[in-house]
This record gives structure tokens, C-alpha cells and sequence, in this order.
């Protein structure tokens, strides 16, 4: 991608974050409709027999992990009937291992994949409910399972932006500023496991403290910090992958758009979520067709998933699975999958 396009994008990405910080938000509530959630059906035409008892493993973040309202406890590494993952092994009759891991950007998954690389000063800052002698064991788990697996996806990226841009953010708080309730303010933002409500959260304080645009411009730097990170990280991902286990198929899925659904103000007609869909769209080409590894690996398009009506209220308030896929959206998700698949009749 060219640099000016690059930039246009991480400018897109934080306008649109000052805006959800910055709108009141109405006091409406509510879900999409999803009655079909019940429905695990996934519809996968062909044949694909070439599937049936062979190994599935899904890599990826919250989405992967399948976390939402109904599932707010389990953050990853195990099966969640609802997520696409289980949808898409059920579907095709494969021993699913699920190692997606909520707050999980390309850092840790390389970390885990990767024996000889370190991470960096973030490392699993964010995730939630994880020791020193769990991630030992599930690394090995992690280069096991790739080395072995006959599909995998990936869905990771939308931490590695939020999670830079809120570190440069706070740091420019942190010099205009001696008093320690908002010290502890920060500090609780920056550690929270969702980085987009921390992000938020931080911006709004930056309102209060009358040093939005400088906050906002930091905010800049990180986001176009995270993506270098992000498109470093993809590539060494890509290549851990294909040498341990070269005649793996591989699928990619895109990230979305997570504030297409937020409800503000009714007399408030700011684009929040057309701004995001430039970003989104932005940082999803890097995987379909910036990376070296592309033409190896399936691209998935799910720009249209289904997630949950929210309000920014409701997001600063903790409510973050909201921002998940509803089984409905997991459906979908699996079904796009589905389309990808290399091996069907």
C-alpha cells in the first residue's frame, strides 16, 4: 500500500473514534433481530468429503474465540457452539482445535506460533485470564496444531490498530497532566482487554482535559504505528505457517466494521460508520492482496457480518461483546468460509 494511502486511512481510522467519543449517544438499546441464530445450519455447496475427518484449526482474536452475549466468560481456546469455527467443523465433519484468544493481536499470535521471537513491551498486556505456565503449554499447542492441521484461519488485526493508537494516546495525557485519579484513569483504559472501549475511553477523557487534538494526532502516529507492526507481523505469521506445514490450506478473514451499528444522537447525522468502512476496507487489502503470502492463501470477505445494535454509552460502560458477531453473523461468517474452500467437488 502507498504511504499516502496509508495515512489517509489511519487519519479515517481516528476521526472516526474522536466522533464516538465525542457524540452523545442516545439512550436507546436494543439487538438486531436474530432469530436464526438457532439455526447452526452452514450451507457449503460442492462436495466436501475431502474434509471429513480431518484437522481444523481456527487462529484469531475475540471473534475467533467466539466471545458475545452469549458467551461472556469463555475468552478463548476452547469450543463455543455458536462461533463459526464450530459451525464451519461441524459442517464439514473436522476435528476443530479453537485457538482464537480474545484481545489477541498479530504480536501474540506470532509470540505463540514462533519459538524464537520474543514480542514486544505489550506482550499479552491485554488478554485476560492467562499465566506464564498457560502460555507455555499452549504455545506448544499452537506450533503442534499448525504443523499438523489440513485447514486453518485466520481472523486477527483490528487489535494491533486500537492497541497502538491508545498507548500513543495516553502518553500524551500523561505529560499534560500531574493528577493521579486521572493517572488511574489511564492506566485502566490502557489495560483494559477490549482496546477499541479503552481507545474510546481515552479520547473522552482527552475532551474533559481540552487536549483532544493533540491526543487525536498521537492517536495518528500509533494507529500508523500499529498497522507496521500489524503488516510486519502478517508476513512472519504467513511464513511460520507455510514452513511448518507447507501443503496447509490456509483461509483469511477479514476484519469489519465495528461501528456500523452505533446508535447516536437523532440529531446527529455524523457518518460514524462510513468513515470506519474506509479504514476497515483500507486495512483488509493488506491481506488480500498486499502481502507476499497472498497468493498462497484464500481471502474472505465479511464486511457484511451481522453484530449487535450498541450505543457508545453502553461501550464505555463495559458492554463490549456487543461489538461481537451475533450467531447470526457467526453463521454468516462460516458460510463465506465456505465459499473459499479449496478442496470442495
Amino acid at each position: 500500500m502507498k504511504r499516502n494511502s496509508l495515512w489517509a486511512v489511519m487519519t479515517a481510522l481516528v476521526m472516526a473514534l474522536v466522533m464516538l467519543a465525542s457524540v452523545p449517544a442516545s439512550a436507546a438499546t436494543g439487538l438486531l433481530d436474530d432469530n436464526s441464530g438457532a439455526d447452526k445450519s452452514v450451507k457449503i455447496s460442492g462436495n466436501t468429503s475431502y474434509y471429513k475427518g480431518r484437522r481444523y484449526v481456527s487462529f484469531g482474536d475475540s471473534i475467533a474465540a467466539g466471545f458475545g452475549p452469549y458467551n461472556t466468560t469463555n475468552r478463548g481456546f476452547s469450543r463455543v457452539d455458536e462461533a463459526y469455527p464450530s459451525r464451519l467443523a461441524d459442517a464439514l465433519g473436522m476435528k476443530l482445535t479453537p485457538l482464537g484468544r480474545n484481545a489477541f493481536r498479530t504480536t501474540e499470535l506470532r509470540y505463540m506460533l514462533d519459538s524464537s521471537y520474543k514480542g514486544d513491551e505489550y506482550l499479552f498486556q491485554n488478554v485476560r485470564q492467562v499465566k506464564p505456565a498457560m502460555i507455555k503449554q499452549y504455545r506448544k499447542i499452537f506450533q503442534k496444531e499448525a504443523a499438523r492441521a489440513d485447514l486453518i484461519t485466520v481472523q486477527i488485526g483490528a487489535n494491533d490498530i486500537t492497541h497502538m493508537a491508545l498507548i500513543y494516546a495516553k502518553k500524551v495525557i500523561e505529560t499534560a497532566t500531574m493528577s493521579t485519579e486521572v493517572l488511574e484513569q489511564l492506566a485502566e483504559y490502557a489495560s483494559m482487554e477490549d482496546q477499541l472501549e479503552g481507545l474510546v475511553g481515552v479520547l473522552e477523557l482527552a475532551e474533559t482535559l481540552g487536549v483532544l487534538p493533540a491526543v487525536a494526532a498521537a492517536a495518528l502516529l500509533g494507529a500508523h504505528q500499529g498497522y507496521e507492526n500489524f503488516t510486519t507481523n502478517w508476513d512472519k505469521i504467513m511464513r511460520q505457517l507455510y514452513t511448518v506445514n507447507p501443503d496447509v490450506e490456509i483461509i483469511v478473514i477479514g476484519i469489519y466494521n465495528a461501528g456500523k451499528t452505533a446508535q447516536v444522537s437523532e440529531d446527529s447525522d455524523l457518518p460514524i460508520g462510513k468513515i470506519l468502512d474506509v479504514a476497515v476496507r483500507q486495512i483488509n487489502s493488506y491481506m488480500e492482496s498486499g502481502s507476499a503470502y497472498a497468493k498462497y492463501y484464500a481471502y474472505t470477505d465479511c464486511m457484511d457480518v451481522k453484530i449487535y445494535h450498541y450505543t457508545i454509552e453502553q461501550l464505555l460502560d463495559g458492554n463490549t461483546t456487543l461489538v461481537h458477531p451475533t450467531p447470526r453473523g457467526h453463521k454468516y461468517i462460516a458460510n463465506q468460509i465456505g465459499k473459499n474452500l479449496k478442496h470442495k467437488k
